[in-house]
């Protein structure tokens, strides 16, 4: 399980669970404890729920411009790696072909996208 959380400095942080586990336990021995449990900080996972469902928004991009690179998100994406771009029905892998900062989604020009192309982004809604 990943968490996000910002610097003083206002940057964006993913850490996960073991992350906040060494900070809050002994990270050389790899151990913590927690009413007087010992645990082992490595051995920590997610535990996926079957019931839980995902919510996906799918948005689609206007390319207003041959050669278009940069285009506005509706919202802020706190996960990335989460979402997936559709060009005229082909995947595109974030931080490869595109990346995103903040509201903005930058397309690194594996072809020069035309006003004719359909492009869409899908992500899950936040939980």
């Amino acid at each position: 399980m990943k968490f996000q959380i910002k610097t003083l400095r206002g940057q964006p942080r993913t850490l996960g669970i073991q992350s906040l586990l060494q900070l809050l336990g002994d990270a050389v021995n790899d151990e913590i404890i927690i009413n007087g449990n010992i645990y082992r900080i490595s051995s920590a996972q997610a535990i996926a729920n079957p019931s839980t469902t995902v919510d996906w928004v799918i948005t689609p991009l206007n390319i207003d411009a041959t050669a278009q690179e940069e285009f506005v998100l509706p919202v802020t994406i706190d996960d990335p790696e989460s979402a997936f771009l559709n060009v005229n029905n082909v995947d595109y892998i974030h931080g490869v072909h595109y990346h995103i900062e903040g509201n903005n989604l930058l397309w690194h020009g594996s072809f020069a996208l035309e006003p004719n192309d359909e492009m869409y982004i899908k992500y899950p809604l936040p939980a």
